[in-house]
């Protein structure tokens, strides 16, 4: 829930007071995650670095928390390359037998 992101990104900032979040650029930044089933981190942790995460499916183990797989590297090269990586990891995880179908991710 976005309240729950918000504490988090409240409770992160009292820890690390240096890093600099928005709580809104945070849950706008879970909202996009939602709705295509993957997100691209630019240079939001690396300089220069880019980050691609892709949700694995949600499985019914009664587990509150969803789980990702990424691939990061230098961000002209993960940009130049987001599509392709992104079906790349949604083929390797439908590959050992998890659908990302059911998820509400469009396939690119």
């Amino acid at each position: 829930a976005d309240s729950e992101i918000r504490a988090l990104v409240r409770r992160t900032a009292s820890e690390q007071p240096r890093q600099k979040l928005s709580a809104s650029e945070v849950v706008k930044n879970v909202d996009k995650f939602r709705q295509e089933g993957y997100f691209f981190s630019r240079e939001l942790v690396t300089p220069g670095g880019g980050h691609i995460a892709v949700r694995l499916p949600s499985r019914s183990t009664g587990r509150t928390h969803c789980l990702a797989i990424g691939v990061s590297g230098w961000i002209e090269e993960i940009q130049r390359n987001e599509a392709k990586i992104v079906k790349l990891m949604r083929r390797a995880i439908r590959s050992v037998g998890l659908d990302t179908k059911t998820e509400s991710a469009p396939e690119r």
